[in-house]
């Protein structure tokens, strides 16, 4: 029994370290992932603000366009 148990213990500390790799490959992703997210993150605060600019020119532009609107109106 002590030859196998024996035997047994690299077996065991073979599954460790691969647990202990793979653990760290996980750890790895999940750390991309959050850089993942806050890049998208960056990206959407980027996109709203260039969404908030357009709108921004966009206001006077419908002023314009009424404007002219109403003076074709008034011939």
């Amino acid at each position: 029994m002590k030859v196998l148990a024996y035997a047994n213990i690299p077996s065991i500390l073979v599954t460790l370290e691969t647990f202990q790799c793979f653990k760290d490959l996980l750890n790895f992703f999940a750390f991309l992932n959050i850089l993942f997210i806050l890049v998208t993150f960056d990206v959407f605060q980027l996109f709203n603000g260039r969404l908030k600019l357009l709108a921004s020119l966009n206001i006077p532009s419908i002023s314009v366009t009424f404007e002219v609107s109403h003076f074709e109106m008034s011939w």
